[in-house]
């Protein structure tokens, strides 16, 4: 393992640790840590070296910006007014680099960023060798994979150096939500430059699945980083969160190809009054978090899902709002379902103003709502329930279900931007409303295949789940059986 180094708990900066409702417990992880500046000689000094770890070093990479610029992938850097790889440095080490990373004297800020890397997501340690001393402080700026913010400042009291490799600090972060950004600051402002930059996973396997986190790579075997939205347990297939309307209990329906339930995972039993609304990769970061939602009070809570099904709890936390604590949105607005709303490739919320019926966007960053917007109402009567969200026929549009319980005919409202592109009521080939049976409900929309349209799960009132598969019209087509009527306490919630 790689030797210990100081480390110091973040200071916020739109950041506070969330607020927990009595009788709760989550975990409060802090955006990032960072470690004291220490002597850098070779690659051998790095803390985020582990030689004897998993397949070597495949977990660890390092760009020395010897082409001639950035040629590592998931590394960039910000060009603030003149930041750049140049040769040879200002102050490089004799006979060692000849290129490195440099700022300017009238700006004093490096900004490094990390849209992804090599195994597909974004590093949980940065850390870069500076090359030559400083009197005044240096601000390390860290933005994690959630969209947290949090800084350090370091005081330096040593004068410039000629920038000898004995000269050379080693200066790091980690989050174990992935880094999205360092920004490096000095006070007053300097010509600064970067010898070289490393960056690395941690030497963990978050969702539990045997694999490290580093080397679960999205390939063609469906694993956890090239999950179908609703797909559990990563074989390509959407499954079915439930819940026990009289235990609480959480469970998973993993679904077959056909629709049918192949095995029943026990997730967790949350608390009192919180019901499972969305499940999705909302940090985009290959692990699944499912989102409770207290049906009176309206809080959020998320937890990290894991495990080789993707069912085991890892971690729960208060889901964040705009302001950094926790998200408290008005008692009338129930999450309906997750979808990527803006096609920005990152999951986000959809919930109805049971008053109004107007739908809202909680834009997601990880857990974090980052901002919210309104979009036109579907109904609001309370004869209408909306049975899920569900990706369009195209990237720049998305689908509405809604099932009235009275005429007991199904209506699919497509958005497209900010407005209500289309309604289409579910029809037989002949063109007659389709009508669910008397006393059951639409309680979810699949996506069984990228070809395939829509499927519907309509539970019947003595329990029985069925699959009624539409066409691209929105035409029923047939239906399946997916569980019997044994499971008649269960209810299935939209995801």
């Amino acid at each position: 393992m790689p030797g210990k180094i100081t480390r110091h708990v973040a200071q916020a900066v739109a950041w506070t640790a969330p607020a927990l409702v009595a009788g709760t417990s989550f975990a409060i992880v802090p955006p990032a840590e960072f470690s004291s500046p220490v002597p850098y000689l070779s690659v051998a000094d790095s803390p985020f070296l582990d030689p004897g770890g998993w397949d070597g070093n495949r977990c660890h990479s390092i760009e020395d910006f010897q082409s001639g610029g950035v040629s590592v992938p998931g590394l960039s850097f910000l060009s603030l007014s003149g930041t750049r790889v140049v040769s040879p440095g200002g102050v490089a080490d004799p006979g060692a680099t000849q290129y490195a990373l440099s700022g300017t004297t009238s700006v004093g800020v490096i900004q490094l960023d990390f849209p992804e890397d090599i195994y597909g997501d974004r590093p949980q340690r940065v850390g870069f060798v500076w090359t030559r001393g400083f009197n005044g402080t240096i601000t390390l700026t860290a933005v994690n994979g959630r969209g947290r913010v949090a800084n350090h400042v370091h005081v330096m009291n040593t004068p410039n150096l000629p920038g000898n490799s004995a000269d050379d600090l080693f200066f790091g972060v980690e989050s174990e939500r992935g880094i999205a950004s360092l920004m490096i600051s000095f006070n007053p402002p300097i010509f600064c430059e970067i010898d070289h930059v490393q960056f690395s996973q941690l030497e963990s396997d978050s969702d539990l699945d045997g694999t490290p986190d580093c080397l679960d790579e999205c390939d063609d075997d469906s694993t956890n980083r090239c999950r179908r939205r609703g797909d559990v347990n990563g074989d390509g297939v959407p499954d079915v969160i439930v819940q026990n309307n009289s235990t609480r209990a959480v469970s998973a329906w993993l679904l077959g190809p056909d629709g049918s339930i192949g095995n029943v995972e026990s997730v967790l039993t949350p608390a009192p009054g919180q019901v499972p609304v969305a499940t999705a990769d909302f940090g985009a970061d290959g692990i699944r978090e499912l989102v409770l939602q207290n049906a009176a009070a309206r809080q959020l809570f998320a937890w990290t899902l894991g495990g080789p099904q993707g069912t085991v709890p890892i971690r729960g936390e208060a889901v964040l709002g705009p302001d950094a604590r926790a998200f408290a949105p008005p008692t009338n607005l129930a999450v309906q379902g997750s979808i990527d709303a803006d096609a920005d490739g990152h999951v986000d919320l959809v919930a109805r103003d049971l008053n109004t019926g107007l739908l809202h966007v909680w834009k997601m960053s990880g857990t974090r709502v980052v901002s919210t917007r309104t979009l036109p109402a579907v109904p609001s009567s309370p004869v209408w329930n909306i049975a899920g969200v569900i990706e369009g026929p195209d990237a720049a549009s998305w689908i509405v279900v809604g099932h009235n319980r009275v005429n007991r005919r199904v209506t699919l409202w497509t958005v497209r931007g900010s407005t209500l592109a289309s309604t289409v009521t579910v029809t037989a080939a002949g063109g007659a409303p389709v009508q669910t049976p008397v006393g059951s409900s639409v309680v979810g929309v699949r996506r069984f295949a990228d070809d395939e349209p829509l499927s519907l799960l309509v539970r019947a009132g003595n329990g029985r789940v069925d699959r009624w598969r539409l066409d691209a019209q929105g035409r029923y087509l047939r239906g399946s059986a997916v569980t019997p009527s044994a499971q008649q306490s269960v209810m299935p919630r939209p995801d």
